[in-house]
């Protein structure tokens, strides 16, 4: 997961993550992240916790529960931060899915 590229950068995918803590998005030292969403599509009722610039604990930080979404957007008059992301899920077999559009000097 390394942002490589100079200029405009989208990245689209998706994750399983458990219950032991993941980092799920790189800090961008050089660039700026303009839109950031992260959605919880867990088939088994599992509750992702985000944490934005360090490790994160379950339940104990952003809860995004399945079917939600955390959204961070240049477009809503909001600076997306661009430390690292981190993600824990209350269960195993926790699938997150994240887009980034990044501008990256």
């Amino acid at each position: 997961m390394k942002y490589e590229n100079i200029g405009e950068n989208n990245r689209n995918t998706t994750i399983t993550i458990g219950t032991t803590a993941t980092k799920i998005c790189e800090r961008l030292p050089l660039g700026i992240r303009k839109v950031l969403v992260i959605g919880n599509q867990s088939l088994a009722g599992q509750i992702a916790t985000l944490g934005i610039g360090g490790a994160v604990a379950a339940n104990n930080g952003i809860n995004v529960l399945v079917g939600g979404k955390w959204i961070e957007s240049i477009d809503s008059r909001f600076e997306p931060t661009n430390e690292e992301i981190w993600a824990i899920g209350t269960a195993a077999g926790t699938i997150l899915t994240i887009y980034e559009r990044l501008a990256v000097v």
